[in-house]
């Protein structure tokens, strides 16, 4: 895969096991559970821009609770949400978003 850099698009550091002060710090940030991985913060195809939830390539045990409720909220809002079984599928949704 060659490298590409994109301006818009960054990741959001939420998830992951971390220490108890680690954790309460980001929870104080305004870190909070559901949140997906990356975002992108192009409109394009008439949303506002696109969220994606990295999984493992096999897919994991899926969407959590939380997760499903955000990606709820944000669609109703007018964003894209996908979830991506590994790094290709997300390039592949990545790409496809931005007609690249």
């Amino acid at each position: 895969m060659r490298m590409v850099r994109i301006t818009g698009i960054f990741a959001i550091p939420s998830g992951g096991l971390r220490n108890k002060i680690v954790a309460a710090k980001l929870k104080a940030e305004g870190t909070e559970p559901g949140i997906p991985d990356i975002f992108c913060s192009k409109a394009r195809q008439g949303f506002h821009g696109l969220f994606i939830e990295m999984k493992r390539s096999d897919g994991g045990n899926g969407l959590s609770v939380n997760q499903r409720e955000k990606f709820e909220l944000f669609t109703a809002e007018g964003y894209l949400c996908r979830q991506a079984n590994g790094a290709t599928a997300a390039w592949d949704i990545l790409t496809d978003y931005l007609g690249i």
